[in-house]
């Protein structure tokens, strides 16, 4: 953590922190904003400039940012429930279409309620939701085109002045991109969702029609499909980018209303994404394939209550497993944390984290359903990524080997250091094989997409992950 921005958010801190765990009166009101597919660094407050995200910006004058943030997991399915479960993948299991958390599995939802809280979860993309065991716990629970100010304000009044939970999750900016960029025709916009659809359509192939991955052979289609958007990488990412500027208006919108009704100055507010987007780097597209940067760090904002220790940078290396934990502390509410497994930021909003911190797993990638055959004696399909100070590592469980990279040095990860780093990769690796060993020991059989609500179905066709 940088000494200066330590010593800036720690002025005022006791009464910051007063605000939110003294509270003989009232509850706290709890928001978890999420904008789905947001990769942290197409954000002006994580250095993209021009920024798309005026709104998020502004925000993060009044909020504690934790520059290196990750998800559990690469896609929506397993990263949203160990964000709202605080287990990572290898022990909720919740990995492919069609999982759902344990029974004995209690989500935060379920103790937000118990607390006496009014709780909903307004949702963009089915995987948020009863797919995957999600909605239990919330008095509504509801897939909606979008969530915006109006429809959070109609619940809200639903509630009059109770104190409430609330779970938004935009699906903003995942493709299939809305357009409206400036130079980018309607053709050319329908190009690009139609080649990024067949990519991904290419990539799962077997699991569409429940056979073995691998079954089909069709690298050589899929690598035609990655020639033609690499040769298309600069309007793509400006389609991003421009769906990331409309996902930064909804939040201001939502933000707004909380204003308008006079909630948020009694609200913690959390915004976070569930996962980034490969945009060419690393040969890749889309998501759910690697833990490499782009594809795993993801904005985590925590506004407090009159926007204390606003402009707190912290640069310790976190993950979504520590947002539950962070607000039973802030909360005064420890229930809240009950079986989580990961750890309370408040240390490192006060300024007495530990300077070196032992090595930790941040994101796990359990695949069941893409197939690429040159990756699958390299990457394969379990793979765990590992912090320790600036250093990242990914194991590969499959070939068992271990990639190194030194952030600080390398942050696009272009240059593996395990050779050059033998006790540090062994010592890594040791520490992934115990986090994937309950994967490794699961080895479950082929599956097949499951049978889906209608509103459910559409919702993921539209998104490019059913074809039908």
């Amino acid at each position: 953590m940088r000494a200066g921005r330590i010593a800036r958010g720690v002025l005022g801190l006791a009464i910051g922190l007063a605000g939110c765990t003294a509270q003989p009166r009232a509850q706290r009101d709890v928001v978890i904003f999420l904008i789905d597919t947001l990769r942290a660094d197409h954000t002006g407050s994580y250095g993209r400039w021009p920024s798309p995200t005026p709104f998020l910006d502004q925000l993060a004058a009044e909020s504690i940012l934790f520059e290196q943030a990750y998800a559990p997991a690469p896609w929506t399915l397993p990263s949203t429930v160990s964000l709202l479960t605080s287990q990572p993948l290898c022990q909720h299991r919740v990995a492919v279409d069609g999982d759902v958390i344990s029974a004995e599995t209690v989500p935060l939802a379920e103790r937000m309620a118990a607390s006496g809280r009014r709780t909903a979860s307004l949702f963009a993309n089915p995987f948020a939701g009863s797919m995957s065991g999600l909605d239990r716990g919330f008095d509504v629970s509801r897939l909606v085109p979008a969530v915006d100010g109006e429809r959070v304000g109609r619940w809200l009044d639903s509630i009059g002045d109770r104190p409430f939970f609330l779970y938004a999750h935009n699906i903003e900016p995942h493709d299939p991109y809305h357009g409206g960029v400036r130079g980018i025709s309607l053709r050319r916009l329908e190009r690009i969702n139609g080649l990024l659809d067949r990519y991904r359509e290419l990539t799962r192939v077997d699991w569409l029609a429940g056979r073995p991955l691998g079954t089909t052979r069709n690298e050589a289609q899929q690598d035609a499909q990655r020639r033609e958007l690499a040769a298309l990488h600069a309007p793509i990412e400006k389609l991003y980018d421009g769906d990331v500027r409309r996902a930064d208006g909804r939040l201001a919108d939502v933000v707004s209303e909380l204003r308008r009704r006079g909630r948020l100055e009694n609200t913690v507010l959390i915004v976070v994404a569930d996962h980034g987007e490969a945009l060419g780097e690393h040969d890749g597209w889309q998501h759910d394939h690697a833990l490499y940067e782009e594809v795993v760090r993801v904005p985590l904002l925590i506004r407090l209550p009159g926007a204390a220790h606003g402009g707190l940078r912290i640069a310790e290396p976190v993950s979504l497993l520590d947002v539950a934990p962070t607000l039973a502390e802030l909360l005064g509410e420890p229930e809240l944390a009950e079986g989580a497994t990961g750890r309370s930021l408040v240390p490192w909003i006060e300024g007495r984290g530990a300077g070196d911190e032992p090595p930790r797993v941040v994101s796990t990638r359990w695949n069941r359903k893409k197939y690429y055959a040159p990756l699958e004696t390299t990457r394969g399909n379990l793979n765990v990524a590992l912090r320790e100070g600036p250093w990242k590592a990914i194991w590969n469980a499959d070939s068992d080997t271990l990639e190194l990279y030194d952030l600080a040095r390398d942050p696009r990860e272009r240059n593996d250091r395990s050779r050059e780093e033998p006790e540090r990769a062994h010592c890594l690796a040791e520490l992934a094989r115990a986090e994937a060993a309950p994967c490794q020991a699961a080895r479950p059989a082929p599956t097949r997409p499951p049978e889906l609500d209608p509103a459910a179905r559409r919702r993921l066709r539209e998104l490019g992950y059913l074809d039908e």
